[in-house]
């Protein structure tokens, strides 16, 4: 089962995937913009992954279910473009990639361990 921490507003609790979505849900409820919509657009955000990519999917899938977003995602972003599922989702959803493989990065270092 997947868990995490979360800000329930009480306290800091360890919650199963399923309670962390309701979390998301009221908390995008409770978004209000920055800047004047209307003037600015919507904000524009990248979601970070570097595993199997369910918890951007599902945010993913929640946001086209409502009516007027309050975003627009314009990335999606991995250091582990390999064996994330990123290229996937990018392609599901039509969100471009932007990829860094991070054991690259550090055997351009010299490191020999991640």
């Amino acid at each position: 089962m997947l868990y995490c921490i979360a800000n329930t507003g009480k306290k800091h609790e360890r919650v199963t995937a399923a309670k962390s979505f309701n979390l998301l849900e009221n908390t995008m409820a409770e978004l209000r913009p920055l800047l004047n919509s209307q003037k600015h657009g919507k904000p524009h955000v990248g979601i970070f992954l570097s595993g199997s990519g369910t918890n951007a999917e599902h945010v993913l899938e929640y946001l086209l279910t409502l009516e007027d977003n309050p975003v627009q995602v314009k990335a999606l972003v991995t250091d582990a473009p390999e064996t994330s599922r990123a290229k996937e989702l990018g392609k599901k959803f039509g969100i471009p990639l932007v990829a860094s493989d991070i054991r690259k990065f550090y055997e351009a270092q010299g490191e020999t361990r991640v």
